[in-house]
């Protein structure tokens, strides 16, 4: 057996696992919602820092941390594209894809929960750049997740 027929039988037995193509459509996931926050963060910057200067707070706060509204929409737009890259690719479920949109919705609220603190924490505390820290943030919704989707999105049965 040849070194690439050897290859192609590890990557075969290696894209078998589950959690492998979890791993691999989970960062083509991660790389579509950062560059959509990366995009979104540079074309609302300019308008989103006037709102520092605005009479009402909450219009400030959003001016002051703009970055962190930029994540919600980013996260809003990527929900459907990865419920379907996941159910294609990784759990390869059929059933509802409206219903398992809604259903991911829940599941990686958590996780948008968790990674807009830790976005927020990069960025105030530690000073790194917003789009430094969205990738750091990422990290933190992985497992969470992986879990949500394997045991409620794409569950075999709803009873």
């Amino acid at each position: 057996m040849s070194i690439i027929e050897r290859l192609k039988a590890l990557i075969k037995k290696l894209w078998a696992l589950e959690f492998i193509r979890f791993l691999c459509v989970g960062g083509f996931n991660t790389a579509f919602n950062w560059a959509l926050f990366a995009l979104l963060w540079w074309v609302l910057k300019p308008e989103a820092s006037l709102l520092t200067a605005a009479q009402v707070s909450a219009l400030r706060f959003v001016g002051a941390h703009y970055y962190a509204v930029v994540t919600w929409i980013a996260w809003f737009f990527t929900v459907p594209v990865s419920t379907y890259t996941m159910r294609r690719f990784v759990f390869k479920r059929g059933g509802s894809y409206f219903q398992q949109v809604l259903r991911a919705y829940g599941v990686y609220l958590p996780a948008q929960l968790i990674s807009s603190g830790v976005l927020i924490f990069c960025v105030q505390v530690l000073k790194l750049h917003p789009l430094l820290g969205q990738l750091v943030a990422v990290c933190f919704s992985t497992v969470v997740s992986y879990i949500g989707n394997k045991f409620f999105t794409f569950r075999s049965s709803f009873s």
